[in-house]
């Protein structure tokens, strides 16, 4: 038996809804047995809207006639005590003993959407945490566990798998908790293409990192904008919380302080689906446990996509000054040995027809050298490094080994 919808209030601004992808579960107790299945979504995730929401659910108990029900939040809301970082003198745990294990960096953003999508399911208990840390990694995680020595990685039912979007669609078809992913067809669809675009957008998003304008940057949270307009029926993409939000978040928890400091450019002007999205998902308390420390992520993206830049841009100009200075130095010796000899043997001819045609060629890698500096001055440097690996790219970082 289940509250029949009709029993439940019907006002738009209800701050609950019969659902079935629900983000907070009803137990029961002894004397509402019939409420054990029972799903109740709150649109409304503030935590200070709790006895609101025992109050209204008070309501709905006096309609029916019964006693109060025992009400648990769900298990994201459980302060899990993290462990540190394995280094490369930790012991292995005891692999493959039936346990679930999620390994993760704490620094990396493909592995915080696992780790998001484990809290949001409330699998805290089921799946063990287990963080490597990436400048020290024990070798016996490339060894015995995960041969691409990469985050995240999921060993469960003896196996071991990788990529991030593959890894929480996993956990979302194969371990017990609300449903993050929609049922209809056009949902369906619409989440798909919402997933397959965060490749793009990271791209997109980035190219404006290195010194070029925010043109680019804007465009990829324009998208986002539109895709955020789609559904009224919640802050979110597909208007309820799901793992499009998931894929998401850790990105634009990176991007939106690093463009504020860097860029001074805010992303949520002109876009208030975007900042209802970011005032939303900040309220998801499976999220909030994975957050890092914005002061610390800005610094993070400036070592890495900034101080970067500048050493290779300082290393091309040396090396075209060196060239281009050699140049009239080699010019000058070329014409003292011209004046000194005057009368030049058929083996002075030869070795001076080798030098000259070697000063052409310095010439000509100095052009270039110089060419290749304004180019790269001229670029939009905000491209970084990919390589092709697995069902997409990887990209390449100093403190971030990760997948997709």
């Amino acid at each position: 038996m289940a509250i029949s919808s009709s029993s439940l209030p019907t006002n738009n601004n209800s701050l609950f809804s019969v659902s079935a992808r629900p983000h907070l579960l009803v137990t029961s107790s002894s004397s509402l047995p019939f409420i054990s299945k029972t799903v109740i979504h709150f649109h409304n995730y503030s935590l200070h809207n709790k006895l609101h929401l025992r109050r209204r659910l008070n309501s709905v108990r006096k309609l029916s006639g019964v006693p109060a029900p025992t009400i648990a939040m769900t298990t994201t809301e459980v302060q899990e005590v993290l462990p540190p970082p394995l280094t490369s003198t930790s012991p292995p745990p005891s692999l493959f003993d039936g346990t679930t294990r999620l390994y993760i960096s704490y620094k990396c953003p493909y592995a915080q959407r696992v780790w998001i999508a484990r809290n949001s399911k409330g699998l805290q208990e089921k799946i063990e945490l287990v963080p490597i840390d990436l400048q020290d990694r024990p070798s016996w995680y490339k060894d015995k566990v995960y041969p691409p020595n990469k985050v995240p990685s999921l060993e469960h039912n003896n196996e071991v798998k990788g990529e991030s979007l593959d890894l929480i669609k996993y956990i979302d078809t194969h371990f017990e908790g609300p449903s993050l992913f929609p049922n209809g067809t056009d949902d369906k669809e619409f989440a798909e293409e919402l997933l397959s675009y965060t490749d793009t957008f990271y791209k997109t998003a980035t190219s404006s990192f290195k010194g070029g304008d925010v043109t680019d940057a804007g465009t990829a949270f324009d998208y986002l904008e539109t895709a955020l307009s789609k559904y009224d029926n919640g802050p979110f993409f597909l208007g309820l919380f799901s793992l499009v939000d998931i894929a998401y978040a850790p990105f634009i928890e990176r991007f939106q302080p690093f463009l504020m400091d860097v860029k001074n450019y805010d992303i949520t002007i002109g876009r208030p689906k975007l900042a209802a999205w970011i005032e939303g998902i900040n309220n998801i308390e499976g999220y909030k446990i994975t957050r890092s420390d914005p002061k610390e992520l800005v610094e993070s993206y400036k070592k890495r996509f900034l101080v970067k830049s500048d050493k290779i841009d300082q290393k091309i100009s040396v090396k075209c000054t060196i060239s281009r200075n050699n140049v009239p130095s080699a010019h000058h010796r070329m014409d003292y040995v011209i004046r000194k000899m005057p009368q030049r043997t058929s083996d002075q001819n030869e070795k001076y027809e080798e030098a000259t045609v070697a000063l052409a060629e310095m010439e000509k890698r100095a052009v270039m050298a110089e060419s290749m500096l304004e180019a790269t001055l001229q670029y939009q440097s905000g491209q970084t490094k990919l390589q092709p690996e697995g069902n997409g790219l990887k990209v390449q970082d100093e403190d971030e080994v990760e997948t997709r």
